[in-house]
């Protein structure tokens, strides 16, 4: 049985880019996204935080343009 993406625990790295997204830190998310990506981290750019959304929702909810795009270009969405 698998379990949903809400219940599973955030690693360190996916708690700091949620909280980076909620935030509204674009610079540093842009940062942690290449630097997670590049030294091939796991790392799930769609992981969802405790309240069950995603960076992007996140994003969209706080209505900042410039953190979707940053999402957009870097993830797999």
């Amino acid at each position: 049985m698998k379990i949903p993406n809400s219940f599973q625990i955030l690693t360190p790295e996916e708690k700091k880019f949620v909280l980076l997204v909620e935030r509204g830190d674009c610079a540093s998310v842009a940062k942690l996204v290449r630097a997670l990506k590049y030294n091939y981290q796991l790392f799930d750019i769609n992981c969802l935080d405790p309240l069950g959304r995603s960076a992007l929702s996140i994003a969209i909810i706080n209505e900042n343009p410039e953190m979707m795009g940053l999402l957009l270009s870097e993830g797999r969405f």
